[in-house]
């Protein structure tokens, strides 16, 4: 279960990872202006709730869920919150 994930502004979530379809990892130059959206949806639908650290980080995960969603993060160790999500079975897209 991931934990503190907000959707919305204010509002905090959990995600349990039978509900994650599949996971990206994206490094901050795939995104335009090579900088993870601060906040918004992104070049690819992807919701990022607002975060004022975010452009102190060089990677993102985006998470789809299967009820369509897409939810974009920013965790301070992206590749092991990747290794996690692989671990639990969830499909990684390239």
């Amino acid at each position: 279960m991931l934990r503190g994930v907000s959707r919305f502004l204010g509002r905090s979530e959990l995600i349990e990872f039978p509900k994650i379809a599949a996971f990206r990892l994206r490094d901050a130059h795939e995104y335009p202006f090579e900088r993870v959206p601060s906040w918004g949806i992104s070049d690819d639908n992807v919701w990022f709730t607002k975060d004022s650290q975010r452009w102190r980080r060089r990677q993102a995960i985006e998470l789809v869920l299967h009820d369509g969603r897409a939810l974009g993060f920013t965790p301070a160790h992206a590749s092991r919150v990747a290794e996690i999500l692989s671990s639990r079975g969830v499909t990684q897209l390239s």
